[in-house]
């Protein structure tokens, strides 16, 4: 198991990781995703928004980095920091998904050491954000583990397939 930054020669693979692990449950069989079941992925769509994060500057408007967990030459799961509008330049939202069959083996802990290592050495990030489904326990206990605080829920801020999901708001601050 190993992580690299992701470059545009990766992205039809961590587009079929995406749709791949958007298809599954996640934690005890509980939504991981905002998408119901038969959700329509556009890939162009999807690689297309993924290029111009990775192209773009970072520091500015709508960059993005994507940090890729590769096990026997493949895509399985990914974290990927991103800015979400001018006025949070100073900010980076995360976003992390890994395949069911490498859960509980140490990649997210792997995934979250190499972008945060990343992150502090980038001057202009003062915070991380992320939001995570109040029922993923475990992925709530990996972010606090890395200094992440839960600074409020959100009741009833997603509902999938007529299940009502409520969000856990999560900052860490980098300096």
């Amino acid at each position: 198991m190993r992580i690299s930054l992701a470059t545009l020669k990766d992205l039809e693979n961590l587009n079929d990781n995406d749709i791949r692990h958007l298809r599954e449950t996640g934690y005890n069989g509980q939504h991981a995703h905002p998408f119901p079941k038969n959700f329509p992925f556009e890939k162009e769509k999807m690689m297309e928004q993924k290029m111009k994060g990775w192209s773009a500057e970072l520091g500015s408007v709508h960059w993005s980095r994507s940090f890729l967990l590769i096990e026997n030459n493949k895509i399985m799961g990914h974290l990927n920091l991103k800015n979400v509008f001018l006025g949070t330049l100073h900010r980076a939202e995360l976003g992390m998904g890994i395949e069911e069959s490498m859960r509980g083996l140490g990649a997210g802990k792997l995934l979250m050491k190499t972008a945060l290592a990343w992150a502090w050495e980038q001057e202009f990030l003062k915070w991380i954000d992320l939001g995570v489904f109040s029922h993923n326990l475990p992925a709530r206990k990996l972010y606090k583990s890395f200094g992440f605080v839960e600074i409020c829920t959100v009741v009833d801020l997603i509902r999938v397939d007529g299940v009502s999901i409520d969000d856990v708001k999560m900052v860490l601050k980098l300096r």
